[in-house]
């Protein structure tokens, strides 16, 4: 499973970096040129373990953007 971690850890980065966006499983395989399934699956874990936060169907964030945009108003 190294590589799998190795995605996880390519999809936090991203995520890190790019705290203000919200972003679609398939723009983010795209991006990170990781297989559209696989991103899917990372994402579900990585807000089962509160590190990104799912925003509405289908679209994800950093958990700091729902702060930042009610700071915002």
């Amino acid at each position: 499973m190294p590589a799998y971690s190795k995605r996880k850890q390519q999809i936090l980065k991203w995520f890190e970096d790019n705290k203000d966006a919200v972003v679609t499983p398939r723009s983010l395989s795209v991006l990170l040129d990781i297989p559209h399934d696989t991103v899917k699956h990372l994402l579900r874990d990585l807000c089962q373990e509160g590190k990104i936060i799912q925003i509405s169907y289908g679209l994800y964030a950093h958990p700091s953007f729902k702060s930042s945009k009610k700071d915002r108003k």
